[in-house]
């Protein structure tokens, strides 16, 4: 079963085809197949409070694992956990033969293959400039740490951040580097990738700007162009980070002790998300780092302030959404949006997927590196949230409109659906007929230790956020027209002479759910109360912590210009949910499920956010008309930021990368 024959395209259509299936049952299921009504209506159910139960327990275990967080000290925690004789540092290798696989499977996009040939093609992204050189900074200053520490696994860690960027204004890019800037590790450990789009007009001119301006800020800066017109590609994020991650791959020859972290042009992350990784990537063997990824959630603290509660509401019930997943007992963490991966298992897997199921980038690549290294992989989850915008149009319908394209985008991912369950299937086939899966040169993997609790919490997880919470909306709204003693439905059928009848079972369904929803309440309401305060904390407390412990916030770094803190008054906003659960999460899902009967392809499109005007150093540009106020022409100077209180301009008639 190969995922590029024809079982990917019957795997893709699966999900429309539950969708009819549940329209028709819910509907006229209750008349006709009374039995077959009542076993998916009371699964649903079961679903939506088993559901609601786990994502209050872990918007809680979140919470206090964040506050915990951010308390932590993670060089003193690492001193503490490192074992009392490191590992010596591994030899340099060009080209890791970290997995492969069994000779009776063929390689293909999904699986382990080694790829020396396929990141050896001439490139023109980057310079010829040696990217390992960590002795001293990109301008040849010293790098300060002291050798104590520098020896060490924790501070050894490299991060190749990756800011795949299209159209966006160079102030929201100036604001994201100035705030990874002013992290303490920034000059010793921080990569910048500038992934630009070779189809924008002035993206070399803008990337140089900026590199310019932050030359003396990191330990490396640079920025990678990605071709256009690629055969097999379509344009997008995947496919921009794929090809960024290639060339960095290339230039960087010792890749054991590198991370990728992928972020959005907007995302601010502080300092501890890094130093989190630092301390799991510092204690970890090797043959666990070459199987190590990281996630993290979201949380929309930026701009919220200023867009409609009802968009608002949906951009937390996303944030929420990915917490529920994000606890340290969950076997399945599903990233969101922005996230790390070890160079060695991104080279392994073969990078990215650029093609079109791969749009929702984060939870493919996820579900590429589950499967490639059979279940086995290292996912840690990091609790410190990356800080978003909102989506932001210049008036409050454009926004409304705005976020439903993004909704339609993130629901577009339910071809994520097809390919895991294509994939389970594929993998206990080989189990079942002794066949191997992945072999892990360290560990030896064998068929007798298939994870199939792991495979199948997976496909759960997969089913849950693309199926059943949706078709349990679905399921709601048509038998509240189509039971003739429902709320809506009796002002119809009272009005017939003869109404249709139903089993007395059907109704007796129908009320024991009832009440199964409102048992449900009661963790809904609790996750409502706990991520107000998980909200508070992030946006406002670890802030206060930070400047009280050390009289200053140098250990997060420094904070967006744009903040946006929520009060009492925003409890108001989670009325909304009805409205923006169908707006945004039944429509663009029907919308999504149906198109893919015909089509796996979606333009990915701009999506506004708030502009920053911005000022950098005069004497760093070469094109000094993008700076919007005089500044000091030394190279030192630092970044400033004049953020402006105008709206994002959207620019939804062009592709996004």
């Amino acid at each position: 079963m190969n995922p590029s024959g024809y079982s990917k395209h019957v795997f893709q259509r699966l999900p429309g085809i539950w969708l009819i299936c549940t329209l028709l049952i819910s509907s006229i299921g209750p008349y006709f197949t009374p039995q077959l009504f009542v076993a998916i209506y009371l699964f649903l159910q079961v679903i939506f409070v088993l559901n609601g139960l786990r994502t209050a327990w872990a918007m809680i275990a979140i919470y206090f694992a964040s506050v915990k967080h951010s308390k932590t000290d993670w060089y003193q925690k690492y001193l503490a956990d490192a074992p009392q004789s490191p590992e010596p540092a591994p030899t340099p290798s060009p080209t890791p033969p970290l997995l492969v696989l069994a000779d009776a499977q063929k390689p293909d996009s999904t699986d382990l293959v080694d790829t020396s040939a396929s990141v050896s093609s001439p490139c023109t992204a980057l310079p010829e400039k040696d990217l390992d050189s960590d002795a001293s900074s990109s301008d040849g200053s010293a790098v300060t740490l002291v050798d104590s520490k520098r020896n060490s696994r924790f501070y050894q860690v490299r991060h190749v951040i990756i800011i795949p960027n299209y159209k966006e204004d160079i102030g929201t890019l100036t604001e994201t580097l100035d705030v990874l800037a002013s992290h303490t590790i920034a000059k010793a450990q921080y990569k910048i990738c500038l992934a630009m789009e070779a189809s924008e007009s002035g993206s070399e001119l803008k990337a140089n700007d900026l590199i310019a301006a932050f030359r003396n800020k990191f330990l490396f800066i640079d920025f990678t162009q990605h071709p256009s017109g690629l055969v097999g590609e379509i344009r997008g994020k995947s496919s921009n980070v794929s090809w960024a991650a290639r060339q960095m791959s290339i230039k960087i020859e010792d890749r054991n002790d590198h991370v990728y972290t992928v972020m959005d042009a907007d995302t601010c992350f502080t300092q501890d998300y890094f130093m989190a990784i630092n301390y799991h990537f510092g204690i970890a063997p090797q043959e666990k780092r070459n199987r190590m990824m990281f996630a993290t959630s979201v949380v929309f603290d930026r701009n919220a302030k200023d867009i409609p509660f009802i968009v608002r509401t949906a951009d937390n019930m996303w944030a929420i959404g990915g917490i529920s997943n994000m606890y340290q007992g969950s076997s399945t963490k599903i990233p969101t949006s922005a996230y790390s991966v070890s160079m060695n298992l991104a080279r392994s897997v073969d990078f990215w997927d650029v093609g079109p199921e791969a749009i929702g980038e984060d939870m493919h690549m996820y579900a590429k590196c589950f499967f490639a290294t059979g279940g086995s992989l290292e996912i840690v989850g990091v609790y410190s949230p990356a800080s978003q915008c909102n989506i932001e149009g210049k008036h409050w319908f454009s926004t409304l409109w705005a976020r439903y394209g993004q909704s339609r985008r993130h629901l577009w991912g339910s071809l994520d659906t097809g390919y895991v369950l294509e994939r389970t299937f594929n993998h206990m086939y080989r189990y079942l007929t002794g066949k191997q899966i992945a072999i892990d040169i360290e560990n030896q993997v064998s068929p007798s230790h298939f994870p199939l609790l792991t495979y199948l919490d997976m496909v759960y997880r997969i089913l849950e956020l693309h199926v059943f919470l949706i078709h349990i909306v679905l399921v709601m709204l048509i038998t509240s027209v189509s039971l003739p003693n429902s709320t809506v439905g009796s002002l119809f059928f009272s009005r017939l002479s003869n109404p249709p009848t139903l089993d007395s079972y059907v109704m007796t369904c129908v009320n024991i759910a009832g009440m199964m929803r409102n048992v449900a309440m009661a963790p809904f309401v609790l996750t409502i109360i706990v991520f107000e305060f998980y909200h508070h904390w992030i946006a406002i407390g670890r802030w206060k912590h930070a400047a009280q412990s050390t009289g200053n916030v140098q250990y997060l770094g420094k904070r967006s210009q744009f903040v946006s803190t929520r009060s009492l008054l925003n409890l108001l906003d989670w009325i909304a949910l009805p409205v923006s659960g169908v707006l945004y999460g039944v429509l663009p899902a029907l919308q999504a499920n149906i198109s893919h009967f015909w089509t796996n392809s979606l333009e990915y499109k701009v999506a506004g956010k708030p502009v920053a005007s911005i000022a950098l150093p005069v004497g760093s540009l070469e094109n000094e008309s993008l700076a919007t106020a005089p500044a000091s022409t030394s190279p030192e100077a630092p970044v400033t930021l004049v953020m402006t209180a105008a709206p994002a301009a959207l620019a939804s008639s062009e592709d996004k990368s």
